[in-house]
């Protein structure tokens, strides 16, 4: 008799929890939509006020799509599947938003892409002095047609310092256009398609592979700025995106899989390999290979490649690389700078660059978090105060994150350290080479979408330390319930954001 009691009471305890936790997810469903509805609402609202010509559209779209991602979450699809949905979409509403050379020297990484795609991977100086290449003059107008009959002298010596690897996405699609047609704008426009649909393949791999703080990665794929460039033509596509892949990869073989096979160190020295061609101040990226422990790799040989033979080929070709840079910069003359100097100054009066290089992170330090976020786009003339937004997003869901459930050591701490200072010292240090007039007291030039990459790496010390200390905000559940909020919040932020450029665009018509 007892033990029916207690079984009575046991089944009546479990349908009372089944009870609530139906109501919960009910209440959660409810707020969910309306939560949307609002959302759609404020960003219709707003659209038809500032942009009546185009707000039909804008906001249609913009409403479809945060209910079919209201719909994802709503079904319980996995959080890789609702982010990568939430990317795609949001990418191509800021790929259709930003017209033809918006973006910074956007022309000439046009013309550095179009010439890779003609065979020649390096430019050659011109009688200007410049570098550049002899190219159609069609491709200096927003339409027209290619002919190789009419050719001149083109100069883009700021994107021939770039390797060749950094336009390979944009030149594959300007290479198949030109089969087809010799439509100026549409050759463009292919070449940008092609950047972007290789950045989100990238970004959906990191997604993939992330073995924990995935939002905080996703996030950051979220900044306007990323955004932006992702579907322009610049190169900063390839090397963000990379640079997620990388981190992601890494931090999965370091902490997921049991052992390392051969496989996985080739796509770890591909990866390593592309980000050390395509640009020089992200050779600090070699680090993190070492978080990967010594025991998870079996054959000697394949140890001393990961570890050795593959950091060491990948600063050899950036070495090479380097000094085409150096090379192109001081033949040119192109920025008022003198490089020789500027290494000579660090090299001999290592004190005063220290505080020089010290003064400068303080001085930029502000800018260039709202700058990374995405505070200016196009040529930083569109004004977008969604980055505060942004900013709230990352704090907080870095705080309450929890689902770093593995051991951090001292010694990979130690690792994200030297990585996150060796980036920051590298951008700063080859901007006062390259770009900075000797004799000035702060380095010049350094933009906060160079630090993009180092964003997640950055928050993951601090994501893990709440954790372990019980700091973190609510349970696993009520975190997968706030999260299902990132999605929408990360949509409206970005429809605001593609406002503020038609916005611009039609002011300036």
């Amino acid at each position: 008799m007892k033990d029916r009691k207690y079984n009575n009471a046991k089944t009546e305890n479990i349908n009372e929890l089944v009870r609530n936790k139906g109501n919960s997810f009910k209440n959660f469903i409810s707020l969910f939509f309306a939560f949307s509805l609002v959302s759609i609402l404020a960003v219709s609202t707003y659209a038809i006020v500032k942009l009546p010509a185009n707000a039909l559209v804008f906001s249609l779209f913009a409403g479809l799509s945060i209910l079919f991602i209201s719909f994802l979450v709503i079904k319980e699809f996995t959080q890789e599947t609702i982010m990568i949905a939430t990317l795609a979409i949001i990418g191509s509403f800021y790929f259709i938003s930003c017209p033809f050379q918006m973006l910074p020297d956007e022309n000439e990484h046009f013309l550095r892409a179009f010439e890779i795609s003609t065979g020649r991977f390096f430019s050659k100086q011109l009688s200007s002095g410049q570098f550049g290449d002899i190219l159609p003059k069609a491709l200096g107008t927003r339409t027209g047609l290619l002919d190789w009959n009419n050719r001149s002298e083109m100069s883009f010596t700021n994107t021939a310092m770039y390797s060749f690897i950094n336009y390979f996405p944009q030149s594959l699609g300007i290479f198949l256009v030109r089969i087809f047609t010799k439509n100026v704008a549409i050759i463009y426009y292919a070449g940008r398609l092609c950047n972007f649909l290789c950045a989100f393949a990238l970004c959906m791999f990191a997604i993939k592979k992330m073995p924990f703080a995935k939002k905080i990665l996703f996030i950051t794929m979220l900044f306007p700025m990323t955004l932006q460039e992702m579907i322009s033509m610049a190169p900063d596509a390839l090397l963000n995106s990379l640079s997620f892949a990388f981190i992601a990869f890494v931090l999965h073989c370091a902490y997921r899989k049991e052992e390392i096979k051969q496989k996985d160190i080739v796509i770890i020295g591909i990866l390593l390999i592309l980000i050390a061609l395509c640009k020089i101040v992200y050779l600090g990226a070699l680090f993190l290979i070492y978080l990967i422990p010594n025991e998870k790799i079996k054959d000697e040989k394949e140890k001393k490649l990961l570890k050795f033979g593959i950091p060491l080929i990948a600063i050899l070709l950036n070495m090479s690389f380097l000094i085409i840079s150096m090379r192109i910069l001081s033949s040119s003359k192109f920025y008022v700078t003198n490089s020789g100097e500027q290494i000579k100054f660090i090299l001999l009066n290592p004190v005063r660059y220290i505080l020089i290089f010290t003064k400068s992170v303080i001085y930029n330090a502000k800018r260039c978090i709202e700058n990374c976020i995405g505070s200016s786009l196009g040529c930083y003339t569109i004004g977008n105060d969604s980055w505060l937004f942004f900013l709230v997003l990352v704090c907080y869901f870095t705080l309450t994150c929890n689902d770093i459930d593995v051991n951090i050591r001292k010694t990979d701490v130690i690792i994200y350290f030297l990585y996150v200072i060796t980036e920051i010292g590298l951008i700063f240090s080859s901007e006062y080479i390259g770009y900075t007039a000797p004799g000035e007291p702060l380095i010049s030039g350094v933009q906060g979408r160079y630090f993009i990459p180092l964003v997640g790496f950055f928050l993951i010390p601090i994501a893990y330390k709440n954790y372990f200390e019980h700091r973190s905000f609510g349970n696993m559940n009520s975190e997968k319930i706030q999260s299902s909020y990132l999605y929408i919040f990360g949509l409206v932020f970005n429809f605001y954001a593609l406002v503020k450029v038609l916005l611009f665009l039609q002011s300036t018509r």
